[in-house]
């Protein structure tokens, strides 16, 4: 947030010049990166290959099923996850992912820009993500 009263001189390159007037203004942004161009957004691609990475770190840390591991956060009991305590979370429990990531990956599934996630909507990706990965698991069983 950026708020400030600022004065209006007919001359701005002069600060003793007349004023001619004041601005009061006021800013406040909640996530620009919806606002960013695709490349720096995260894509359907990465945002899969990021929540498969999740997924399968969790699954190897024992962590069963993956989406509930954020559930013990949601401490009020409200079903969801703020961003602070989903970045702060993801370096905790070493998934892999890195702060840019973490960072696209939660304004990406922050749909209305409130800085809160639906905890229901991390575990059905996460879920679906689990599942889309499981072909790929099976041949890499059988290839080992």
């Amino acid at each position: 947030r950026i708020e400030g009263t600022y004065t209006i001189r007919r001359n701005l390159a002069d600060p003793a010049s007349q004023v001619s007037g004041t601005l009061n203004l006021s800013v406040f942004w909640r996530d620009a990166d919806m606002y960013l161009p695709e490349g720096i957004r995260m894509s359907d691609l990465e945002f899969q290959a990021v929540l498969g990475r999740m997924a399968r770190r969790l699954k190897i840390g024992g962590i069963i099923p993956v989406e509930r591991a954020f559930d013990k956060l949601d401490s009020g009991g409200e079903g969801v996850l703020r961003r602070q305590d989903f970045m702060t979370a993801l370096a905790r429990m070493g998934l892999g992912v890195s702060q840019n990531e973490g960072a696209r990956l939660f304004s990406r599934m922050d749909g209305d820009s409130d800085d809160m996630i639906r905890l229901c909507r991390l575990r059905s990706e996460l879920a679906l993500c689990a599942a889309v990965d499981a072909p790929q698991r099976a041949q890499e069983k059988w290839a080992h």
